[in-house]
């Protein structure tokens, strides 16, 4: 059966990763009817780092038949191809379509796979069969009522989900794991996604699961993935601040100084028993691994609570929202999730972002304070806190 996997808009290490998971996953070793070569569509949309990482890899993107949907004829012709396939394939007993096996990774919304769109189309009306593996919160515009099957469970990554699944399938087939199941390399991009999507097992999104998956790579019949290209990335993650210097020039309050301004515009807002720090910089140039930036800036502040950091990116007209938590999911009332899904982003629990074209930064403030009350006092469904996004007043505060 014609298989396809897809991985998310702005693809992160956890979208990659999971892309390579899900395609072992519905390949030939696991799925009778699965085709020797599956594609996988992935955007021309990257994180930073994981664009670096594309750029010193392509042998292995071509190996695994990565295909850039935006970035190349080769994609658009594959998502028309499989579309096509869907709806006119016939088996070759000729009893009925034959149609396609749409596997889709880290994600459910559809605003995150619009570079898939002609297939996301509802199961019964093209023959297709539709897998999704997600570890997202839900949220409005979620695919799964399309899908046949659907694997959803709250780890720190998808990449954790997907590798217990494979070392699942691999038990039920063999008995055991033979050796070596996995390539250095396939290993080494696991560990990428489960490290970055778990902030290094920092975020408070973190569970058992994650740690158990990288112990799985650890393992020479699983990988192993090579720890030497997991610390440079973390190396090239901790020391960003420097990588920016560019975008802003030498002159005071600029340049290496993207931290000190986060540090000197933070406004901290107790609502209740919770505390959100709310803090900005404004950008000529766009500025790569912002998010990095905030973690950063929370880390070395040390602060216990939510942190909204906004990034006024004035050359792409937009600001960019990355929003942390370090309260465990049930203990504090602010879902940083949610808050950025109200701004049409998303995210999970404890770290999450969005990028917002439409409201300046002072507007933006206060509709996340708003947010913030209404979360905390009281306890606002998604509908009601889309609404304050729209609704709220506008008012000076510091």
């Amino acid at each position: 059966m014609q298989t396809l996997v897809v991985g998310h808009l702005n693809a992160d290490f956890d979208s990659l990763a999971s892309c390579v998971l899900g395609r072992l996953l519905h390949g030939p070793k696991f799925c009778a009817d699965a085709p020797e070569h599956i594609p996988i569509l992935y955007p021309d949309s990257l994180d930073p780092l994981v664009k670096d990482w594309v750029n010193r890899n392509e042998e292995f993107l071509e190996s695994h038949n990565f295909i850039a949907t935006l970035a190349c004829p080769l994609g658009a012709q594959a998502v028309a191809g499989a579309a096509a396939s869907a709806k006119d394939s016939h088996s070759e007993d000729g009893e009925g379509p034959q149609g396609l096996r749409l596997v889709i990774v880290d994600g459910r919304r559809r605003s995150r796979f619009t570079h898939a769109g002609p297939l996301l189309v509802p199961p019964g009306t093209k023959k297709n069969e539709v897998f999704v593996y997600d570890h997202h919160p839900p949220s409005d515009e979620d695919i799964p009522a399309l899908a046949d099957h659907c694997l959803v469970k709250p780890l720190g990554s998808c990449t954790a989900l997907l590798l217990h699944e494979l070392a699942k399938k691999i038990k039920e087939k063999n008995g055991e794991v033979k050796p070596p199941y996995l390539t250095p390399d396939e290993a080494t991009l696991c560990g990428l996604g489960i490290y970055s999507d778990t902030g290094s097992f920092g975020f408070s999104s973190t569970t058992k699961e994650d740690f158990e998956a990288a112990a799985l790579l650890l393992t020479p019949e699983f990988g192993p993935m090579r720890l030497s290209d997991i610390l440079d990335h973390q190396h090239k993650l901790t020391n960003v601040a420097n990588t920016v210097t560019t975008a802003y020039g030498d002159s005071e309050g600029s340049g290496g100084s993207i931290l000190k301004q986060l540090e000197c515009n933070a406004v901290t807002h107790t609502v209740g028993d919770e505390k959100a720090v709310i803090t900005h910089i404004v950008a000529p140039i766009y500025v790569n691994n912002f998010s990095a930036l905030v973690q950063r800036f929370m880390d070395q502040e040390n602060i216990h609570g939510a942190v909204f950091g906004l990034g006024v990116m004035e050359d792409r007209g937009r600001v960019v929202l990355v929003a942390r938590s370090r309260s465990p999911s049930g203990k504090s009332r602010i879902d940083v999730g949610r808050i950025c899904s109200s701004f049409g982003g998303g995210g999970h629990y404890s770290a999450a972002s969005a990028t917002i074209l439409d409201l300046t930064l002072e507007e933006v403030k206060n509709r996340l304070f708003a947010l913030v009350v209404s979360q905390v006092e009281q306890h606002g469904s998604l509908g009601e806190m889309k609404d304050l996004v729209t609704k709220a007043p506008i008012v000076a505060y510091r």
